[in-house]
């Protein structure tokens, strides 16, 4: 029998291991359940040695389902599903907060059979509440580049015009973290200063976790935040009167909504990743396996560190590739790569195309940042290049002369970033990562989207 090999897109990727990624995929399956709009199909690889693992789409059938949804805001002419969507996922942000801090300090105390009946609810609970939020990432691309492309053929200036139509007054918890830091920062009172360090490490307790590690967050960490915060010039938003085409509105309207429901989809994700995180080190203590090879298990295996840890150990030293497949309604989880690019790309262009996202021009340097360890090398002025930006990426993103992702939207974390700091951002060039290299100087035209090779 030969070995099943499917042909798709390769999208982004991120820095992350096979347990965190491996719930990503149950939860792809579960708002298949949930949701009006299905996920056509998904993918990570992760390759033994290489610095991050690698996500998948099919391009087509993305389109297909964005365009369904155009037609469907068109014929319905009203956006309450999706704002539904907002109200419960705003909920369910607030619901595994509460579960998690109740959660994490009985851990330690848990006898194993508690440990796992504990961890089955919560990772049940965390998948269920991840689930509605997904969906903005099957159309925020695919209509981020369609709203931008009908924009710029009537006004040169579309990508300066961004942040007052795509504008809304909602808070994201990383604006909420930086006011929090910002206030400890201007507290003089010694005993004031410790109580609002003493709460930010609880109300946020989650923010360096990502789907590779979840470190705690302590005051050495605070003190880091703090010498990075952003000193740049607020500049009020101008109105914009502009004569926007009905396709256009519905866009913008929707991605508007898509920020407050990937906000806390990202929440949910950062406190849900981080407490299993703790749950996995707990049976790493006890199992007496190594945490890193910990870490190479799925998601469902997490009883087998007390029922099976031979077979487990057996299993993960067998481990080194791992495909996680969402295919034609079933879910494959493998120790092989089954996933190969529809297309080659052309590594020697000259020229990479994207969303323009915040808008400027710019030559610079770049800096290839696919992982936490890039971070040390990147130097100021520099021009970032990624697969996708996190909240971990902020540090490195406020020493940036510009950001290029592979992946992304208009109210992407990069997107919104870029525009708040003021910096050019070309997002959604699918490739960047793949064709440029470290020290090449290259010339971002963020007003058009198009990034250019000098050298």
């Amino acid at each position: 029998m030969s070995k099943l090999l499917i042909l798709a897109n390769k999208a982004s990727g991120l820095e992350g291991c096979a347990f965190s990624m491996s719930a990503v995929l149950e939860v792809v399956k579960r708002g298949n359940v949930k949701l009006k709009f299905k996920f056509p199909f998904w993918g990570f690889t992760i390759t033994q040695g290489h610095p991050k693992g690698d996500e998948w789409i099919n391009e087509k059938e993305y389109k297909e389902v964005s365009e369904n949804i155009l037609k469907f805001l068109n014929k319905q002419n009203n956006f309450n599903y999706f704002k539904k969507i907002k109200k419960q996922i705003t909920a369910d942000a607030k619901k595994i907060k509460r579960e998690a801090k109740l959660l994490l300090p009985l851990l330690p105390v848990l006898n194993n059979e508690e440990l796992v009946m504990f961890y089955n609810k919560f990772m049940e609970n965390y998948i269920s509440y991840y689930a509605m939020g997904i969906i903005t990432f099957i159309y925020e691309t695919y209509l981020s580049d369609k709203l931008m492309n009908s924009l710029l053929m009537r006004y040169k200036q579309a990508t300066k015009i961004l942040p007052s139509i795509l504008n809304t007054s909602y808070r994201s918890f990383m604006l909420q973290n930086e006011l929090a830091i910002k206030k400890i920062a201007k507290t003089k009172k010694v005993e004031l200063k410790e109580r609002l360090i003493k709460q930010y490490l609880k109300d946020f307790f989650f923010m360096r976790t990502n789907y590779m590690a979840a470190p705690l967050v302590t005051e050495e960490y605070i003190k880091e935040e703090i010498k990075s915060l952003n000193k740049k010039k607020v500049f009020r938003l101008k109105k914009i009167n502009i004569n926007l085409l009905m396709v256009e509105k519905k866009i913008i309207n929707l991605l508007r909504i898509s920020e407050i429901i990937r906000d806390q989809r990202k929440l949910i994700n950062l406190i849900g990743t981080f407490t299993a995180f703790r749950f996995l080190e707990e049976a790493s203590r006890r199992s007496k396996i190594n945490i890193e090879l910990a870490k190479d298990s799925f998601w469902f295996e997490f009883k087998e560190f007390f029922n099976n840890k031979s077979k487990l150990l057996n299993k993960l030293k067998k481990r080194k590739n791992i495909s996680l497949v969402y295919y034609k309604k079933s879910c494959y989880y493998t120790n092989e790569l089954i996933l190969q690019e529809k297309e080659k790309i052309n590594e020697a262009i000259k020229e990479i195309k994207g969303t323009p996202a915040s808008a400027g021009k710019i030559k610079g340097k770049v800096r290839l940042v696919l992982n936490r360890r890039h971070f040390l090398d990147f130097k100021q002025g520099e021009i970032l290049v990624a697969q996708m930006t996190r909240p971990e990426y902020l540090p490195i993103m406020k020493k940036a002369g510009a950001i290029i992702t592979d992946e992304g939207g208009l109210t992407s974390h990069a997107a919104i970033v870029a525009r708040e700091l003021r910096i050019p951002c070309v997002i959604g060039t699918k490739i960047a990562t793949r064709v440029l290299q470290n020290n090449q100087e290259i010339e971002i035209d963020a007003n058009k989207g198009i990034i250019s090779i000098i050298k």
